[in-house]
């Protein structure tokens, strides 16, 4: 779905009416009428087949409840819970958009400094190309570059040395947001080696161990957690746990449990460390205007919506993998904020479920702006 229609979505009128009971009639206040605010917006999208299943983590009012609602795969009775596995989709690019942070914040780079020279040495930019791809372009969504890179390149030799050698951008660079997997893929790939490290060794060093996300890991078949939830492929199948894009660039898989404690960190309410607050807090500032009124972070999209008591900043990713959907949002003001994993079955073609509307109803008051949500990519 096109992100400035969900953006609309987000912003706009409808009452959504789940599984018969009125959600406009739940105004949000505590956190355990926040907790039956969400459990019966969840049960609707289970009983309108847009989730097979799902987890929802909430933090309100300084206590953290968890929601967990229908199956962990459509052929399994067993019900998920908060440290039921999920693929978290792009949502993993407020991770790496976090190490680029840490990298800005440890004086290693600037979000201004061109790319270039991280390059390796086989990839040689064309002259209009030079020196205009900078970090904040690439981490803001405004380098032009296409959403997905050609599948014919699957390694960064064939990435950076064959496509983005002789890659011209459509519209001039800097001057529009497009959302592309390629600008994270890209970050992904080049914020290790600023950090002469792995992957891998960020998100524990980072930020999975100083916040004990015990349940965070890179999409592997050879991970040992059994407690995972499914979902079905367009194609019908059930969903596999390979993803991953080239060299070691890769997609994450959570918990509820462990991306709460995420939400927390967001809102400073477990720092983690210095760095790690400083670098969520840079990340997502707005940079860029969006449609709607709203602004574009360094993944994060800022979003400005019209409450009761006035305006109220909320801050959000979203991701969709193969079958699973995820929702990060949380009010920086308020020290509230909501996770939402879940998994579906894709092969209905299906609406997506209305995830935006509920966190917003949940955190601000405003009724759900309709049963569709709408999501950014995979």
């Amino acid at each position: 779905m096109n992100r400035y229609y969900r953006m609309s979505l987000f912003v706009g009128g409808l009452v959504l009416l789940v599984g018969g009971l009125n959600l406009a009639a739940l105004p949000p206040g505590n956190a355990g009428s926040g907790e039956a605010l969400v459990r019966q917006g969840m049960k609707g999208m289970v009983q309108r087949g847009e989730i097979i299943g799902g987890v929802a983590g909430i933090y309100q009012d300084g206590q953290t409840q968890f929601v967990a609602v229908g199956k962990k795969f459509t052929s399994d009775s067993a019900a998920p819970d908060a440290n039921t596995v999920y693929e978290i989709g792009s949502v993993t690019k407020v991770f790496t958009s976090a190490f680029l942070a840490k990298a800005v914040v440890e004086g290693k780079i600037k979000l201004k400094d061109p790319i270039d020279s991280y390059l390796p040495s086989y990839t040689h930019l064309r002259p209009e190309v030079q020196g205009k791809i900078t970090f904040e372009r690439l981490a803001t969504f405004t380098a032009s570059l296409p959403r997905k890179q050609p599948p014919r390149f699957k390694t960064a030799r064939e990435v950076l040395g064959q496509f983005l050698s002789h890659w011209t951008p459509r519209a001039p660079i800097g001057s529009v947001d497009k959302y592309s997997n390629l600008s994270y893929e890209m970050l992904a790939y080049l914020t290790p080696q600023i950090e002469h490290t792995t992957y891998d060794h960020l998100l524990n060093d980072f930020i999975c161990n100083p916040l004990g996300m015990t349940h965070t890991h890179p999409d592997t078949e050879i991970s040992s957690e059994t407690n995972r939830a499914y979902g079905v492929t367009k194609s019908g199948q059930k969903t596999s746990y390979t993803r991953a894009s080239w060299d070691g660039v890769p997609f994450i898989t959570s918990t509820a449990a462990d991306m709460e404690k995420f939400l927390e960190a967001c809102l400073g309410v477990t720092p983690g460390s210095p760095k790690l607050q400083q670098a969520l807090a840079l990340a997502s500032k707005p940079y860029f205007p969006m449609a709607h009124g709203n602004q574009q972070g360094l993944a994060w999209v800022v979003h400005s919506v019209s409450a009761p008591g006035g305006t109220v900043t909320l801050i959000s990713k979203d991701g969709i993998a193969d079958g699973q959907h995820s929702l990060i949002v949380f009010d920086p003001q308020a020290k509230s904020g909501v996770v939402f994993l879940t998994n579906r079955d894709d092969s209905k073609q299906g609406k997506e479920p209305p995830l935006f509307p509920l966190a917003r109803h949940l955190l601000t008051g405003v009724a759900p702006s309709g049963s569709g949500g709408g999501g950014e990519a995979n």
